[in-house]
């Protein structure tokens, strides 16, 4: 792409903008330090553990404090403190002890430990996590015929989706047990096809694949896959598919059973392939107690998960093999939270029972080495004739918070040569969470192309598509969100809505500040006000002829946050489909409007399930009359009595699939990422979150499974 070329550039301007980057604080309603949780124990031990920042990235780590303040009568004798981390790419460095000991702590004495929690080895900070290398390792044997068909049927459309957000990813694929050529993978060159980004080249490994053969001597596949040149600062995974545990190959095998059945010879083919930082995720297909325990484990040693596919097949909304290698795929591209925690136990010297006390004391931290998500709106405003204007608001967004904001833009076209001249634009203007920026002058059929990039302040870079633009009368088609902002006084503003083939539209209009608006033509549609909350309003727009451009003029005076609308149609879903349709949320279709209803008796939940992690969405419901109900996400399902609702599904942080699922038991996850889905801006949503997290954290007073 035209665009890569100036990325090195790019990166040392906005790193020396780095130099000033502030992090994101967080404070509980005790303290005024950074992240700090503190339990006052009956036997009036203060413990409080506190962070010097929120994130750890390519910024460095965290140092963690405990303190142990002695505020009671008797003394604390034999105090154990045992650290811990539960959560993906982050381990202790060397400099702390993970257990650490008091021998005595005198009424009215207080000491502080540390701990340092950093990068995982196997991370260098430099990730690009707009890449990532996959390897697909597959059993080709004769009881995978159903598999192999899943995954013919969808991997192009899979690639399709995953290029979206991972621009520079590479697929490699691996058969083994296949008898067409050889069972052995390393014995035939068809057996494979190494990375690349040329996913028709791997779509006709997959597309020749008959299952048949006996034999699966997967250990080869993972010696082969050690050879490849797997980049070094992209996320890596080799993704493995298999009914069968490891027989004996070419290479991984050869002499006695102990060699390759956990053996040292399949022990260091897996452990080179996590020395070079890749995650093996494994895939059972059948009940082999081998083979569970083998996947579970090369799983578990490389940091990676394993999964049953019978099981995820009997869901209430089954998921297949396609979608596990998507949904794993595009986990790279998001943030984590890791939960940095401190067991307790100390011993009161109270002269009588000396009874011994255990607490637990935690917090949560990011882990973020994903670039920003950038979401982009433009207005094209005829002002007179043939003398157009451009509005930008660019919005980035990230649980890190933003550092700065750049914009490239051309007027050339980028379809015919030479390579154009693209112009660069610091984003300085902002106001709330938005940069803005217009061009002026512009005439009908002129090209403009831009594309946008942004720096978090873990120095994480985002590069958005290349907006190709013809300027023009540019309607907004259904699912989009519109977001602006009025920069003086008395301001208005006229954006225009294609309703397509349909008779009524829907729009969401949202905004702080006092707003008017009118709807024009007024003689060719139809409006009425559904619903009225807060700071938005929803309105039914009905055409009464042929005409099915309606605009919106908005008046205003000067903007302090975004003012957002979003438009579409009603998508009816019969009770029956609706746990069965996969909603897209992409950089054309950021909101859906769903109509169904809960048939049984008793009512039932509404769930949001999450094919790709890295999405989240909230969604407002609405009864038939258009009453609120509630909000349901990925982390609360909504509760339902029977009857028909309205579904309004809003984006909040980046893109992916999801369903809706109605049920009689609600379908959610204990991800912390989904819970920043509340709130009413993703800034507030963090601190909110974060806060909550810990008070949450002062409570657990319980055992951890290590």
């Amino acid at each position: 792409m035209r665009k890569r070329k100036m990325i090195a550039v790019l990166i040392f301007t906005l790193f020396l903008t780095s130099l000033c980057m502030n992090f994101l604080k967080s404070e509980s309603k005790a303290n005024t330090t950074d992240d700090v949780v503190a339990i006052e124990a009956k036997e009036d031990l203060v413990i409080t553990l506190e962070t010097n920042t929120t994130t750890i990235g390519k910024g460095g780590g965290v140092l963690a404090n405990l303190t142990l303040d002695n505020q009671g009568i008797n003394p604390a004798s034999g105090v154990q403190v045992d650290f811990g981390l539960d959560g993906e790419y982050a381990e202790f460095s060397p400099t702390y002890p993970i257990q650490q000991n008091v021998a005595l702590i005198n009424p009215g004495s207080s000491l502080i430990l540390n701990i340092e929690a950093m990068l995982n080895s196997s991370l260098t900070g430099d990730e690009q996590f707009d890449s990532a290398d996959v390897c697909l390792v597959f059993d080709s044997s004769g009881s995978m015929s159903d598999e192999i068909d899943s995954v013919k049927a969808e991997f192009l459309a899979m690639t399709s989706r995953l290029t979206q957000t991972i621009t520079s990813l590479r697929i490699g694929m691996i058969v083994y047990g296949w008898s067409k050529y050889s069972e052995y993978p390393t014995a035939s060159p068809n057996n494979y096809v190494e990375f690349t980004d040329d996913f028709n080249t791997v779509n006709d490994l997959i597309n020749e694949l008959t299952a048949n053969g006996g034999t699966e001597p997967w250990g080869d596949a993972l010696y082969l896959a050690n050879t490849w040149d797997w980049r070094d600062e992209v996320p890596k995974l080799l993704i493995i598919v298999g009914d069968e545990d490891c027989d004996p190959g070419l290479v991984v095998g050869v002499g006695s059973t102990a060699d390759y059945i956990n053996g040292s010879q399949l022990l260091n083919a897996v452990t080179n392939l996590k020395e070079k930082g890749i995650k093996i995720n494994s895939v059972i297909t059948g009940i082999s107690g081998i083979v569970e325990n083998q996947f579970n484990w090369i799983a578990d040693y490389t940091g990676g998960e394993c999964v049953n596919l019978e099981d995820l097949q009997s869901l209430p909304e089954p998921i297949d093999l396609p979608e596990i290698i998507e949904s794993w795929t595009m986990s790279l591209t998001r943030e984590f939270f890791v939960n940095l925690y401190a067991n307790v136990t100390w011993t009161e010297l109270d002269g009588d029972m000396n009874p011994i006390h255990n607490t637990q004391v935690s917090l949560y931290v990011i882990i973020d080495l994903a670039p920003p998500s950038i979401q982009v709106s433009y207005i094209i405003t005829e002002e007179s004739v043939n003398d157009f204007t451009l509005d930008l608001t660019i919005t980035p967004r990230d649980l890190s918070g933003i550092l700065s904001a750049s914009l490239y833009w051309t007027d050339d076209d980028l379809n015919t040569p030479p390579d154009p001249t693209w112009h660069f634009v610091a984003l300085t203007t902002k106001i709330g969470d938005s940069y803005i920026e217009s061009f002026t002058g512009l005439t009908e059929g002129q090209n403009f192309s831009f594309y946008i990039t942004a720096l978090d302040t873990m120095s994480n870079l985002g590069i958005t598509q290349i907006y190709n633009l013809t300027i023009q009368y540019n309607p907004k088609p259904f699912g989009t969100i519109v977001e602006f902002l009025f920069t003086s006084d008395d301001s208005n503003k006229t954006i225009s809505f294609d309703m397509d083939t349909e008779i009524i539209g829907y729009l969401w209009i949202e905004s702080e500040q006092a707003l008017t608006f009118e709807f024009l033509p007024l003689v060719d549609f139809s409006t009425l006000l559904l619903h009225q909350e807060g700071d938005y309003s929803i309105y039914q727009i009905t055409a009464l002829g042929s005409n099915k451009f309606v605009s919106v003029k908005f008046y205003g005076d000067t903007s302090l946050t975004t003012i957002k609308v979003q438009w579409d149609y009603v998508h009816v879903v019969s009770r029956e489909d609706i746990n069965h349709i996969q909603w897209l949320i992409d950089e054309d279709v950021t909101n859906i409007l769903v109509q169904s209803e809960v048939t049984d008796s008793e009512g039932g939940f509404l769930s949001v399930i999450m094919y790709d992690s890295q999405l989240i969405v909230r969604v407002h419901v609405y009864d038939s009359s258009w009453n609120k109900i509630g909000i349901a996400t990925a982390a609360e399902a909504l509760a339902l009595d029977t009857g028909t609702y309205y579904f309004w599904v809003e984006t909040i942080l980046r893109t992916g699939r999801f369903s809706l699922y109605i049920g009689s038991t609600p379908q959610t996850t204990d991800d912390p990422y989904q819970t920043v889905a509340y709130g009413p801006s993703l800034a507030s949503i963090i601190s909110i979150f974060t806060l909550s997290l810990l008070a949450m954290s002062a409570l657990a007073i319980k055992k951890r499974r290590k």
